[in-house]
C-alpha cells in the first residue's frame, strides 16, 4: 500500500514536471504574456486616449495639453515611485508560493495593501499642501497653462490613494498566479478612465476638473474590487492554509527582508521616476508646443515599454516561483525564451511606430509646431524601442532573482554619472526637445547593459 502511494506521488511529480516544462516553451510564454501585456499596457493606453481627448476637445488645445501634461507628469512620478509596492509584492509572493511558505505569502500581501493605502494618502496630502510650489517649479510659460493646471490639480491628486491600492492588489493577484484576473480588472478600469474623459471632454465639454473627478471615482471603485478579489482568490494550493494563517509563525527576519527589499526598490523608483519627471521640468521652459510634443513622446514611450513589461511580469511570476522551488535549470530556459520574445517584440513595435508615424502623430495633436517637433524626435523613439523592450524584460528577471540592491545601485550610477550630467549639459548648451530626450535614451542604454551583465555575467553560472 505504501509502495503504491509512493508510486502515485512519483507519477504526480512527473506530470507536474512535464506540465512545468510545457509552460516554459516559447509558445506557452507568448500566450501567457498576452494577459500580462494587457495588464501593463491598459493604463498607458488609457492615458494616451485621455491625452488625445484633451488635444481635440478645445479650440486652442495646446495650452490645455501642456497643463494636463505638466500635472500628470507629477502624479505619474509619485505613482511610479510607489511602484516598489507592486514589484516587491509580485516577486516575494511568487517566491513564497514556489517554496510553499504560506505565512510569508500572506504577510507580504497584507503588508503591501497596507503600505499602498498609507503611501497613497500621504502623497496626496503632500501634493495638495505643496501644489503651488510644484506648479511654480514647473515654470509653465503662459497664464492659461498655469490656470488650467491649478484647476485640474486637486482632482488629479485625489486619484492617487485608490490608484496605488489598485496597483498593489494587482501585484498580489499576479503573485498569486491570477494574471488573467488582474489583466481583466485593469483593462476595465482603464476603459472606464478613457470613456470618462471622452464623455466629459469630447461630448460634454465639461473641462479637465470634471474629467479628473470622474477618473478618481472609477479608480476608487476598481481598487475596492481588486482588494475583494485578493481576499477571495488566494492560490488554489494554499487556500486552506491561508484561511487559517494569522502570520504568527513568520520569522522577524522575513519581515525585515521584506522591508529592506521594499526600500531598495523605493530608491530605484525615485531615481527612475525622477529621471522622467526631470524631462518635463527641462522641457517646460521651451513653451507649450514643446511640452505638448513631449507629452505625446512620453506616452508612446510608456505604451511601447509597458507592452514589453508584460513579458517582464511573466518573468517575475514564473521566475520567482522556479527559483523558490530550486528549479535553476528551468530558469535558464525561461530567460532564453523571454529574451528572444523581448527582442522580437521590441523590433516589431519599432517597425509599427515607424510605419504609422504620420497617423499616430496626428491622432494626438493638430498644432503644427508640435507636429514638427514630434517628427524630428520620431527616429530616436523608434531606435530606442527595442532597447527599452530588453530593459523591461530583464527587469522582470532581476525582480525574480530578488536582485533589489543591484537594481538600486546600477540605476544610481546611471542617473548620477550619465543622465544627470547629460541633461545639465543639454539644458545649458543645446536646449532642444530632441537633445533632452537623448539624455533619457543614454540612461536606458546603461540600464540594458547592467541588466545583461547581472543575469548573464553573474547569475547564469550559478544556474
Amino acid at each position: 500500500m505504501a509502495y503504491a502511494r509512493l508510486e502515485e506521488r512519483a507519477d504526480a511529480d512527473a506530470d507536474a514536471a512535464a506540465e512545468l516544462d510545457a509552460s516554459l516553451s516559447l509558445g506557452a510564454i507568448a500566450r501567457a504574456s498576452l494577459p500580462a501585456i494587457l495588464n501593463n499596457v491598459a493604463a498607458p493606453l488609457a492615458a494616451a486616449a485621455q491625452l488625445s481627448c484633451v488635444g481635440f476637445s478645445f479650440a486652442a488645445a495646446t495650452p490645455t495639453v501642456a497643463a494636463y501634461a505638466a500635472t500628470n507628469a507629477v502624479i505619474t512620478f509619485v505613482a511610479s515611485v510607489a511602484n516598489f509596492v507592486i514589484v516587491v509584492t509580485m516577486a516575494k509572493a511568487g517566491h513564497a508560493l514556489g517554496a510553499r511558505r504560506w505565512d510569508e505569502l500572506w504577510l507580504t500581501v497584507l503588508s503591501a495593501l497596507a503600505a499602498a493605502t498609507a503611501v497613497g494618502a500621504a502623497c496626496a496630502l503632500a501634493l495638495w499642501l505643496l501644489r503651488q510650489r510644484v506648479l511654480d517649479a514647473l515654470a509653465l510659460q503662459t497664464a492659461d497653462e498655469a490656470r488650467q493646471a491649478s484647476a485640474y490639480w486637486p482632482y488629479a491628486v485625489l486619484r492617487l490613494p485608490p490608484l496605488l491600492l489598485l496597483r498593489a492588489a494587482s501585484g498580489a493577484l499576479v503573485g498569486f498566479q491570477h494574471l488573467g484576473v488582474a489583466s481583466a480588472l485593469n483593462a476595465l478600469a482603464a476603459a472606464a478612465d478613457a470613456l470618462a474623459f471622452f464623455a466629459l471632454l469630447v461630448t460634454a465639454a465639461a473641462g479637465l476638473p470634471a474629467a479628473g473627478a470622474a477618473v478618481a471615482a472609477t479608480s476608487a471603485l476598481a481598487a475596492v474590487a481588486a482588494v475583494a478579489l485578493v481576499l477571495a482568490l488566494p492560490p488554489e494550493a494554499a487556500r486552506a492554509e491561508l484561511r487559517r494563517c494569522r502570520c504568527t509563525g513568520v520569522p522577524a527576519a522575513s519581515t525585515v527582508e521584506l522591508g529592506c527589499a521594499s526600500f531598495d526598490v523605493l530608491l530605484r523608483s525615485v531615481l527612475l521616476s525622477g529621471s522622467v519627471l526631470s524631462l518635463t521640468f527641462a522641457v517646460a521652459p521651451l513653451g507649450p508646443a514643446a511640452l505638448a510634443a513631449h507629452a505625446v513622446l512620453l506616452q508612446l514611450w510608456m505604451v511601447a515599454s509597458y507592452a514589453a513589461d508584460g513579458l517582464a511580469d511573466v518573468g517575475t511570476m514564473l521566475g520567482s516561483r522556479l527559483l523558490g522551488a530550486g528549479q535553476t535549470a528551468r530558469m535558464r530556459t525561461l530567460t532564453r525564451h523571454l529574451a528572444a520574445l523581448g527582442v522580437a517584440g521590441g523590433v516589431g513595435l519599432a517597425l509599427l511606430l515607424a510605419a504609422g508615424r504620420e497617423a499616430i502623430i496626428r491622432a494626438f495633436t493638430r498644432d503644427e509646431a508640435s507636429i514638427a517637433l514630434l517628427a524630428a524626435a520620431w527616429p530616436l523613439l523608434c531606435a530606442v524601442t527595442p532597447v527599452n523592450a530588453i530593459v523591461f524584460v530583464y527587469d522582470g528577471l532581476l525582480y525574480a532573482t530578488q536582485s533589489f540592491k543591484f537594481i538600486r545601485n546600477a540605476l544610481a550610477l546611471g542617473v548620477g554619472l550619465i543622465f544627470a550630467p547629460a541633461l545639465a549639459l543639454v539644458v545649458s548648451v543645446h536646449h532642444t526637445l530632441l537633445a533632452v530626450w537623448m539624455a533619457k535614451v543614454a540612461l536606458n542604454v546603461w540600464r540594458c547593459s547592467t541588466a545583461l551583465f547581472r543575469i548573464h555575467g553573474q547569475l547564469w553560472k550559478s544556474w
